[in-house]
């Protein structure tokens, strides 16, 4: 994988071959903004792209040196410079991070840092700022125990966000929800910035399991329970909905697994059984189980999985 230092900019008017390549409005060149910005695969199988300029290039070796600048190599496991790593890991511009490590605020494997330069092994140093350890993730993958009371959104109309329980770093690298929860439901709530992630376990057409332990209003029935096994019909739908599994576990409670991703699905689907949800608990999503220790408002970081083919 090929990746450009943020601090360059590729002057594409240097090499014609590279120039007309180059994007409509580019004007001749590509400014990198984003630290994991990817050479396209056109340009990336060019000519030019070599060791030395071709013979009559009008490429000097100033500005060769800045093709060089694209190098080889996955970023966490390459050298980084300490301020990029942090502008990576959510902690402002280049411009803020390099103020934070000339103040101090930043250690590096238990080590003051105080060079903004400094060359780290990012798959492998950990740092922390301000107090607080962290170590590089190239995307990041959370759980969060969502508490009741919470809006599942940037903009809440009516109740807090539940991205105020995140820190400010994680907010800063564009972390989503994948999917939502109701302000009143609470549990298992994945986020991340990866939208391959994010689509992967919201997308319908996936159809991945969810499972939720829902507290009733009125006792449930074995009746209730084979209806919502054999599917119940809900307005606004062609045809019937059937819970992927259905287990009783008390005589109001029950863990409904479902598939689908439909607005309330889980109180309509009990409500057309013939109850009425009192409580609904998300406690799975696809291969990630809610942690028994991690307590409502907390996150933790996880290891990212594909969910199951449909």
């Amino acid at each position: 994988m090929l990746r450009f230092d943020p601090c360059d900019h590729f002057d594409f008017g240097c090499i014609p071959e590279a120039l007309a390549l180059a994007k409509p409005g580019a004007e001749g060149k590509l400014p990198v903004c984003d630290p994991d910005h990817e050479l396209p695969a056109d340009i990336l199988n060019h000519d030019f792209l070599k060791n030395e300029p071709r013979p009559g290039s009008s490429c000097d070796g100033a500005r060769f040196s800045t093709v060089c600048a694209w190098r080889i190599g996955d970023p966490g496991e390459a050298a980084m410079k300490l301020d990029r790593l942090l502008q990576t890991q959510g902690f402002g511009s280049r411009r803020e991070c390099r103020a934070r490590v000339l103040a101090g605020r930043v250690l590096v494997d238990g080590v003051a840092a105080d060079d903004p330069d400094l060359e780290v092994d990012a798959a492998n140093c950990r740092f922390s700022v301000d107090g607080v350890e962290w170590r590089y993730r190239e995307r990041a993958y959370l759980a969060l125990n969502k508490p009741a009371g919470y809006e599942c959104s940037h903009r809440p109309q009516f109740h807090p966000s539940v991205f105020s329980l995140l820190p400010p770093s994680l907010l800063a690298r564009g972390v989503q929800a994948v999917g939502r929860l109701d302000e009143d439901t609470t549990g298992l709530l994945l986020l991340s910035d990866d939208g391959q992630f994010i689509h992967a376990y919201s997308s319908g057409k996936r159809r991945v399991p969810k499972v939720y332990e829902v507290s009733a209003k009125h006792a449930v029935s074995d009746e209730q329970v084979a209806a919502l096994l054999a599917g119940v019909q809900l307005n606004d739908e062609p045809e019937p909905i059937a819970a992927a599994d259905c287990v009783r576990l008390d005589e109001k409670r029950i863990r409904l697994t479902v598939t689908e991703g439909k607005y309330h699905l889980v109180k309509r689907m009990v409500a057309a059984a013939g109850n009425r949800v009192e409580a609904l608990h998300r406690v799975a999503v696809g291969p990630y189980v809610l942690p028994q220790t991690l307590a409502p408002g907390q996150w933790q970081w996880i290891e990212p999985a594909a969910p199951a083919p449909a």
